[in-house]
């Protein structure tokens, strides 16, 4: 994630993208698809895409990384980030409604 957010700071998206990618088949495949490192991974993959202006894409990945994050920590307070993110992401396509529930969702937890 480290070198994702490197290519992230110099804007280096398409590099960003393609190390993200690499780096979460890598975690999906030694840690399993449900794993807690698998869903920073997604995060990462899903900033990059919301970078990119990729917003289908993106609100896909932090939706699942999301899911993966509330089944392993269902009552942890990073969960609330995991959300915020996905929010961002709705807002961004303008699903307001959606966006405001999550948004909502990720302040009781903190």
């Amino acid at each position: 994630n480290l070198l994702v957010e490197a290519h992230g700071e110099l804007q280096e998206w398409d590099a960003a993208e393609s190390v993200a990618l690499r780096c979460l088949a890598l975690l999906e495949s030694s840690l399993g698809r449900d794993h807690i490192e698998v869903a920073a991974a997604m995060g990462s993959l899903a900033t990059v895409y919301q970078h990119t202006g990729n917003l289908d894409s993106a609100l896909t990945v932090a939706r699942r990384a999301r899911e993966i994050f509330e089944r392993n920590k269902p009552d942890h307070p990073e969960l609330a980030d995991y959300m915020l993110h996905q929010a961002a992401i709705l807002r961004n396509l303008g699903q307001l409604d959606q966006a405001a529930t999550l948004e909502r969702q990720a302040r009781a937890i903190k």
